[in-house]
């Protein structure tokens, strides 16, 4: 018996015959080689195998490729697990399911590419951990909390891949807690009411299991103060002003704030110290959205804090006093494990972190330095790989005021980095509409185009594209519909205001009605105690204060049927009223303001038109240009060692090469790299060319792509790269001076060539002709293409105007009715509460008056079984009136937040008119600094951020004809004419220090730019400021000055010349400033016929009146482009000098020469 014993054990301790696996001492181990599927393969025939008794598991030089979920269940008192040496590519989340006990895992030498996020954090009692040699294997990802607190005691980083941690509520706490020592923290100290005290732990570790098994009332911890507390700054206006002070009251007031168990803050600047003047007893959840949140001075909440801002600045640490429940029992993540992520999403870098109370959303540079105390990296991702839904991260009304606060910072010239700071966040926050989702939220945020560029190019002014009557006639509608709807505005405000009253009243009557009950539930149970002590059947027990109870209830809940009734009958009637009202007034201005839009339609279609023309002249240009330059490279085959010819040869290949590129797409780096050396001193030159290059086609792209009989919704068709494109070309308004520099250079150039050489190579005033034509269109493409983004960025912001105008025409009225919803909602919840309670006080009640009717005859065995029935249907009245009271307050809730919502609408409302409002102010301030070169902030402009009331009376003092007037010039315009005459057989003349090719140009391609500034020599342009071009002609001569014939004198036999003015012109200040102008494309017509040396006009190149569409009037410093649109019907061969002709105003500077030119 005893032989047969020991081979049993034996065979169950080693296996069965044929079984390649064996277990001595409690450890299993394989032969190599014999098992692939694990753990199926150790359930083979032929293996019996006593899994319980298995403490260590020694499988390695094995085929295994998979751990799956549940590998080791079978092992229930496994120790260690050393996997090593085999060929385990993947670990499944699971796969260690259960195995608590496991302290050590070796799976070293293997071709792990993944262990599976969480796969590790069951194994919660694990001190050794060895990953080595599995070079594929980058990272491991973390759900639990306890996985980083063993990580960090048991040193299992080292030699490991790096930890992220992606904290989740994990469901192996109770297991982790059972493995550690009942040792609270010695820094945590224990106080007479209950309380713990943790503040001075940096890091409470695994301390929650001790406290999990305490008897405390609440605890006390920090959220961490910032270690390198953020630059905190200032805001000037866009803090002070009454506007943002009282963005979240109710008429001035934020009393309805204690009464609301989720309140939400919109700041620009926000100090978290003043939150608890808004807080009580009731408030659960305090959101805050803001640009910048700081700190400064310790504060202590009980209730949740949620934070979103651009900037957090925390120079001291967040005391949280959270109770024992809220610490222990989450449904979510554990209180005390601090989870912290980072989301790439849009074009910047945000980091969530929360901890106990509070999350806090930011913006951030980088992800920061791991501590060396941390061994658990924050997850970083984009937001398009997760699951994650972060449609609540935006927020209309958070995105409009800080735009009311970057046009108000904006203004007071103080800090335009945070200007641009707070714009950039939001174009690239605010950048996917996918990921935004609402497509409001999306839409306005576009304006910040229009912010950044108003910002940034603050010496660029833009030539006013309207009539005075038509913005005239804007401005007044504007100040009397707004006006009207600021007194329904008043109206509602008030109305809201005193619902707000009513809905706090009803609030007090509730509370009223609960400290009522629990009076009553403490009044029963004194007497249900005495009852159930009683040794006697002599009834005696006092249930009188009931019916004193039960007349305070009906009394507060017949207050607050009466506060309902008269909430809905007085308040939300009129504010219905005045919503409607407000409704035709928003009607009104959405007409005119469609007609703003309209205008700006047809500029983008104009300069489309115009951009495609430029485009197809400069592939033209840049062709015969290729063939210029194609002669002259073999015209210097002899000088090629030459220094000055290689560099005129450099440049014109790089013009050659920026020709191509830019009429292609394609800027050609390598062809202009390999001669970029002869060129050094304009090298940054040509690599600012190459980004324009690039910036036009973005242009090109997204003209392409641009659905123009749809322009309405720009901003919901406004693709990524779209943005972008307009973005960077707004960099690009004053870039035309590059080529300017360029055609210079090539000038001096030539001529060090041509001395060189002893003027014997030819084809060079060819080439550097056709070198000219390029870079001219190339300037002109620049200017439209910065015009055409400038326009998109107006038309973009007056749509989202419009836009958002429509969408409040459509909740203006649907807000109050949402409020009226609620109302309604709680009428019934009141009726159904009243009923649950009666239901539930009856059955109690009931129980203990057939108690007292058989009292007298009560045995011990009826008082038990009273007893029992009672204590039941008295603690279901208890949780009866508790679900009811917490479903009531609820709805309460609801209520005051939707009348807050409304009042939030309201606000939403004013940020969209003091929007409308403001872009009147932009047309007037560009209108009157072009008539007058003064500057809107010499004339007490308001902010944005003013009171609608100011805004309106500024709107309504603006004199609009003061801008088309002389009168506020300081200095009389006075009328001039002149002409320049250019000669092609005059090369000694330098035009803006270039080469003299206009004629040449005009006879080989029918068009010629010139600037006329350039043709001014003698500077006399100089002695005069704001100069003004009123008509403009062309006049084709041949080598006697005798003008090219017409073909005749018949009507469409004229020689016809188009004009076209500058998008992009400068002019001089009477302080000798030069100032930058943004205009639209305007051309016109100078045809004439001849009568041998007489001229007759047929129609002439004339802005009679300006402000007036699309008429200006240019200065002089622009480049003007010239036409011949039939050059077929002129003897073109013989053109050999042109006459160009000018008249306009001008006003002349204190010196004492005449201007030649003035007839």
């Amino acid at each position: 018996a005893i032989l047969l014993s020991f081979i049993l054990y034996a065979l169950v301790q080693s296996g069965s015959a044929g079984c390649p696996c064996t277990v001595e001492n409690g450890k299993l181990t394989c032969q190599e080689n014999t098992i692939t599927n694990f753990p199926e393969d150790l359930h083979a025939s032929g293996c019996s195998i006593d899994y319980a008794s298995v403490w260590g598991l020694v499988i390695e030089n094995q085929p295994i490729t998979l751990l799956k979920a549940n590998s080791f269940v079978d092992f229930p008192n496994l120790m260690q697990i050393a996997m090593s040496f085999n060929k385990i590519e993947r670990v499944e989340k699971f796969a260690f399911e259960g195995m608590t006990g496991v302290r050590t895992l070796f799976l070293k030498d293997n071709n792990l590419t993944l262990i599976e996020e969480g796969a590790l954090d069951s194994l919660v009692n694990l001190q050794h951990l060895d990953l080595r040699n599995n070079p594929l294997l980058d990272s491991y990802t973390t759900n639990a909390w306890h996985f980083c607190e063993n990580a960090a005691e048991y040193e299992l980083d080292v030699d490991s891949p790096t930890f992220f941690k992606d904290f989740k509520k994990s469901p192996d706490t109770t297991s982790y807690c059972g493995t550690k020592s009942d040792s609270p923290l010695e820094e945590c100290s224990r106080k007479d009411d209950g309380i713990i005290d943790c503040t001075s732990v940096g890091d409470l570790s695994s301390a929650p299991c001790y406290f999990q098994r305490e008897n405390f009332t609440s605890i006390f911890i920090n959220f961490p103060k910032d270690s390198q507390p953020a630059i905190v700054e200032n805001y000037y206006e866009g803090e002070s002003n009454a506007f943002f002070q009282e963005f979240n009251s109710q008429a001035g007031s934020m009393n309805h704030a204690q009464y609301m168990k989720e309140l939400t803050l919109y700041e620009t600047k926000y100090d978290l110290t003043r939150m608890n003047s808004l807080t009580s007893e009731r408030t659960e959840l305090v959101t805050i959205k803001a640009d910048t949140v700081y700190l400064s001075s310790p504060v202590t909440v009980n209730h949740k804090v949620r934070i979103q801002a651009r900037v957090v600045s925390l120079d001291h640490p967040i005391t949280m006093n959270i109770s024992k429940q809220a610490f222990v029992q989450t449904q979510d993540l554990e209180t005390y494990a601090f989870k912290e992520e980072y989301y790439y999403i849009g074009k910047v870098l945000m980091r969530e972190r929360s901890y106990g109370l509070v999350s806090i959303l930011q913006r951030v540079d980088a992800v920061p330095e791991l501590s060396t105390t941390d061994v658990c990296y924050p997850k970083v991702s984009k937001v398009e790989d997760t699951n994650k839904d972060v449609t609540e991260w935006y927020d209309i009304t958070m995105i409009n005021l800080h735009y009311v606060c970057g046009m108000t910072v904006m203004k007071t010239k103080m800090n335009s980095g945070l200007v641009d700071d707070i714009g950039k966040y939001i174009l690239g926050f605010v950048y996917d509409r996918d990921t935004v989702g609402s497509q409001g939220t999306f839409i306005a945020a576009q304006k910040f185009n229009r912010l950044l560029e108003l910002n940034k190019l603050n010496s660029v002014h833009n030539v006013p594209t309207y009539s005075i009557e038509t913005v005239k006639s804007l401005a007044n509608l504007m100040y009397d519909k707004m006006n009207n709807y600021k007194a329904n505005e008043l109206a509602q405000e008030n109305a809201l205001s005193r619902a707000t009253g009513r809905a706090v009243d009803m609030q007090r009557d509730f509370e009223t009605i609960n400290l009522q009950q629990e009076m009553y539930f403490s009044l029963e149970l004194t007497q249900l105690e005495a009852m159930w002590a009683a040794q006697n059947n002599t009834w005696y027990f006092d249930f009188e204060h009931r019916n004193a109870i039960e007349d305070q209830i009906s009394s507060s809940m017949d207050a607050i049927q009466n506060q309902m009734f008269e909430m809905q009958e007085q308040e939300l009637t009129l504010a219905l009223d005045e919503a409607i009202k407000s409704q035709a007034h928003i009607d009104a201005l959405i007409g005119k303001y469609e007609a703003q839009i309209q205008r700006l339609n047809d500029l983008v279609k104009s300069s489309v038109d115009v951009q495609t023309q430029l485009m197809q002249r400069l592939k033209d240009n840049t062709n015969n240009m290729d063939h210029e330059f194609e002669k002259f490279k073999q015209a210097i085959e002899d000088w090629k060692h030459a220094q000055e010819v290689k560099a005129v040869f450099a440049i014109f290949k790089a013009v050659l090469s920026f020709g191509i590129g830019l009429a292609t797409g394609n800027p050609e780096d390598l062809d202009i790299s390999d001669v970029i050396g002869d060129i050094q001193e304009i090298f940054e030159l040509l690599m600012e060319l190459v980004e324009i290059i690039e910036s036009c086609q973005d242009i090109q792209d997204m003209i392409n792509d641009l659905d123009i009989d749809n322009l309405a919704d720009i901003n919901l068709s406004m693709s990524t790269n779209f943005k972008d494109s307009l973005q960077t070309m707004v960099k690009l308004k004053l870039k035309g001076s590059d080529f300017d520099e360029l055609e210079r250079t090539a000038t001096v150039k030539i001529d060090a060539m041509n001395q060189a050489t002893n003027f014997e190579i030819s084809g060079a005033d060819d080439a550097m002709m056709a070198c000219l034509s390029v870079s001219d269109v190339g300037h002109q493409m620049i200017s439209e293409a910065s015009d055409f983004a400038d326009v998109l960025l107006q038309l973009s912001e007056e749509s989202d105007n419009l836009a958002v105008a429509q969408e409040d025409r459509e909740k203006t009225q649907q807000q109050i009715e949402n409020i009226n919803r609620e109302l309604e909602e709680l009428r019934q919840m009141r009726e159904q509460f009243m009923k649950d309670r009666e239901k539930a006080k009856e059955e109690y009640e009931k129980q203990i008056e057939d108690m007292k009717n058989n009292y007298e005859e009560i045995t011990e065995e009826m008082r038990a079984e009273y007893k029992e029935k009672i204590t039941k249907s008295f603690e279901n009245f208890k949780s009866t009136f508790g679900a009811l009271s917490q479903s009531y307050n609820g709805q309460m809730s609801r209520l005051i937040s939707s009348i807050h919502q409304k009042f939030y609408g309201l606000k939403e409302h004013s940020m969209n008119q003091r929007a409308m409002i403001l872009s009147l102010y932009i047309d007037y301030c560009d209108a009157d600094f072009y008539n007058s070169f003064k500057k809107c902030e010499d004339q007490n402009l308001p902010y944005m951020s003013d009171s609608i009331d100011t805004l309106l009376g500024k709107l309504i003092e603006i004199q609009w004809e003061s801008v088309v007037s002389n009168e506020n010039i300081p200095g009389t315009p006075i009328e001039f004419s002149g002409t320049f005459e250019v000669d092609s057989l005059n090369t000694e003349i330098l035009y803006g220090g270039k080469k003299n090719f206009i004629v040449e140009t005009l006879k080989n391609t029918s068009e010629v730019d010139i600037n006329l500034k350039d043709l001014d020599t003698e500077n006399r342009f100089d002695d005069f400021w704001r100069i003004r071009l009123e008509s403009l002609s062309l006049i084709l001569l041949d080598s006697d000055g005798f003008p090219l014939q017409s073909q005749g004198t018949s009507f469409g036999q004229e020689i016809q010349i188009r004009i076209r003015y500058p998008t992009v012109f400068n002019d001089i200040d009477n302080k000798k400033n030069s100032n930058s102008f943004l205009a639209q494309n305007f051309a016109c017509n100078s045809d004439y016929i001849t009568r041998g040396s007489d001229i007759e006009w047929k129609s002439s190149c004339q802005v009679d009146e300006e402000f007036s569409q699309k008429n200006y009037k240019p200065a002089a410093d622009g480049v003007f482009s010239f036409k011949i649109e039939n050059p077929e019907t002129i003897a073109i061969t013989d053109l050999n000098k042109v006459s160009v002709m000018f008249a306009g105003t001008r006003i002349r500077n204190q010196v004492k020469n005449e201007m030649i030119i003035e007839n």
